[in-house]
């Protein structure tokens, strides 16, 4: 009878936590997940910039390689580039199959321009792209900005078209410019 009754004492005691357990256990819990916030807001950041980082190799490979395309078949029938300076084209087939808008040897600063030749998926990569002209006089831009961002304007990648002359010749060929401070 006496092992019957020890049982029951022993179950009783073992019922759950006590309230200062379940406080110290609460309390833990919170200095680490403060400890952790910091650093997965700062993940965010990088990723915002790190995505920024592919977008600007995407429009600066892309351009290089429009560009290259439009020199080597340019003349031969198949593909005509526009001349510097003249008026923008659309040239067939140029960029695996996709026509692209070209304006003074380069892809234009428009959805159908770099970002055909770029490959840019707006919705899919969560960006916003905005026609976008540089400080000053001059060629077209286009802006990518991060969608999520602190302030998207501070969080993007800028294609500017290139310059002509009159001569015929490239002078400025087109650019690509991050800014990532809003990120």
């Amino acid at each position: 009878m006496t092992f019957i009754l020890n049982a029951r004492r022993r179950r009783k005691n073992a019922a759950g936590f006590t309230l200062i357990e379940l406080v110290v256990v609460i309390t833990i819990l919170a200095i680490l997940s403060a400890a952790a916030l910091p650093r997965f807001v700062s993940l965010q950041q990088d990723a915002r910039i790190a995505k920024l980082d592919g977008i600007a190799g995407a429009l600066r490979s892309a351009a290089a390689l429009a560009h290259a395309v439009c020199l080597t078949r340019s003349g031969t029938g198949a593909i005509v580039c526009p001349a510097s300076n003249g008026p923008a084209a659309t040239i067939t087939a140029l960029m695996e199959g996709a026509d692209v808008s070209m304006v003074n040897q380069y892809p234009a600063a428009t959805n159908i321009g770099i970002d055909r030749a770029a490959n840019v998926d707006l919705v899919n990569n969560r960006l916003t792209a905005v026609a976008a002209p540089p400080a000053g006089a001059g060629p077209n831009g286009r802006a990518f900005m991060v969608d999520g961002a602190a302030d998207p304007t501070t969080c993007a990648a800028t294609y500017v078209e290139a310059v002509g002359s009159v001569t015929g010749q490239v002078t400025i060929p087109a650019t690509v410019t991050i800014v990532s401070s809003g990120c």
